[in-house]
């Protein structure tokens, strides 16, 4: 028997804060460029709080007239160094993928450029973070990772169905898939 779901128990939909109240994300707007700096050291992880912030930001930034450019970067060392795992439990999965969603969901569909600045690594999360921007500056310090592909897991926001406007031969995600299968099975 399957029992029906709330769908508010899996969801959080906290109130949404002005950028001013942001506590892991520096916002600012000047000369019609909105600056989102990612600032949760050491390595910037991705928790529920950070996400929201971003996609709040993002969201603001889309709302003004004035801003023209949305610019993602690092106050760390690392860009980002992906989802902290610490937060990801079984618990609360659906939460921080509501979270993550919001975050991919309102870089897709803001009507301004999102340019991510990497300055660092990009690690999992925080490569498809820099991914769904729509332009990708990537300084001599930066590097781009996807562990989780070395376990077997593909990671959801950059499969195509989790992006649609981005293009991926079958070639390449066959390869991003099953790195270790060098010989093509068509």
């Amino acid at each position: 028997m399957i029992e029906p779901v709330n769908t508010q128990d899996f969801t959080s939909q906290p109130e949404r804060r002005k950028p001013e109240q942001f506590e892991h994300v520096k916002f600012r707007i000047d000369a019609g460029v909105a600056r989102m700096t990612l600032n949760r050291p050491d390595h910037n992880l991705l928790n529920e709080a950070m996400l929201r912030e971003i996609a709040g930001g993002i969201t603001h930034a889309g709302e003004r007239d004035d801003v023209k450019l949305i610019v993602l970067d690092s106050a760390c060392k690392v860009f980002c160094g992906g989802i902290d795992i610490g937060e990801y439990t079984s618990q609360r999965v659906f939460q921080m993928l509501d979270a993550f969603h919001a975050a991919f969901a309102g870089m897709l569909e803001v009507g301004k450029p999102v340019v991510c600045v990497v300055n660092g690594p990009a690690i999992g999360g925080g490569a498809e973070l820099a991914a769904f921007g729509d332009l990708v500056i990537a300084t001599p310090k930066a590097r781009f990772a996807q562990p989780e592909i070395s376990i077997g897991i593909f990671p959801r926001p950059v499969c195509p169905a989790g992006n649609q406007h981005r293009h991926f031969s079958a070639a390449c995600i066959h390869n991003s898939a099953f790195p270790r299968r060098t010989k093509d099975r068509a």
